[in-house]
């Protein structure tokens, strides 16, 4: 992406945000597109603590997270910690502003900010064209990148758990989002090399995740980490209802039994048993 220069009279850096690139991000060069949470009545804004945008930043499409909670803050610092690894969405800035994120579900608003301030919060990230696992239309023709697409997601992960303990704590198909590539190959840890089937799998939403504090990961934080991401396969036949449900308990079993998931063993089996256990259901 190109970055684009400093405003003279845009809004001021957060002097407790240093690190968050605010120049790259001016409110003044943002534009809402559309409202991506919706609510029924007035009473539902009360509850949310967050809205998604689409909109454009110049000429690129990007996604816009606003909210006033501290959850917004840990995001955007979790997600610092994990922008060097694989598979991670890289997100563009944050900064903070005058205005009220409870006014974004009404369909009125085209802009964000109304002057400098600090309370609202705002995360920028790029703009996913082909939308997540979650929400794409799998057919036992492309189920082959579903597959691919879930194992590279889990590499991804173990590999940022091994290396930062890093724990997503909410990792499901809605929070891996998709993107074409021309890579035909991707590398990891102990060796391991996976095909790449033209879709290339990021994982999004830090708001709950965490990082360890240690070195070596205690007997909790292993367990938490393996609870989530057998979650993935769970929740998967919920979340995207055409994968036949008789099979996928298979991958969940393996995650609750497996003596140590990040073990270059485990990670390959985990390959063959993705690609023998999720499938599009028969119509």
């Amino acid at each position: 992406m190109k970055r684009l220069s400093k405003l003279v009279g845009g809004l001021s850096r957060n002097p407790n945000s240093v690190k968050y690139y605010v120049n790259t991000c001016s409110p003044q060069w943002i534009r809402v597109v559309a409202e991506v949470k919706k609510v029924r009545d007035e009473s539902d804004i009360d509850i949310q603590k967050s809205q998604i945008l689409q909109g454009t930043m110049g000429h690129e499409a990007v996604v816009i997270k606003i909210g006033d909670s501290l959850d917004m803050d840990r995001e955007y610092a979790t997600a610092q910690h994990v922008k060097t690894f694989k598979g991670f969405v890289k997100f563009f800035c944050f900064l903070t502003c005058d205005d009220d994120f409870r006014e974004f579900f009404k369909g009125k608003r085209q802009t964000i900010c109304k002057g400098p301030g600090n309370r609202m919060k705002v995360i920028i990230m790029p703009f996913f064209q082909l939308g997540s696992i979650a929400g794409f239309p799998w057919t036992s023709g492309n189920v082959s990148i579903l597959r691919s697409c879930l194992y590279v997601a889990c590499l991804c992960y173990i590999d940022a758990f091994k290396t930062n303990r890093f724990i997503h704590n909410d990792f499901h198909a809605a929070n891996i989002l998709l993107k074409q590539t021309k890579e035909s190959k991707l590398s990891f840890s102990g060796g391991i090399t996976t095909t790449l089937k033209s879709v290339r799998p990021w994982i999004v939403d830090f708001e709950k995740s965490s990082i360890g504090s240690t070195t070596s990961s205690t007997s909790k934080e292993y367990e938490d980490f393996r609870y989530d991401i057998a979650k993935l396969f769970y929740m998967l036949p919920t979340l995207v209802p055409q994968v036949d449900r008789s099979r996928i308990l298979n991958v969940v079993t393996f995650f609750q039994n497996a003596l140590d998931i990040c073990s270059d063993e485990s990670r390959r089996d985990l390959g063959s048993l993705i690609d023998a256990n999720v499938n599009i259901a028969a119509t």
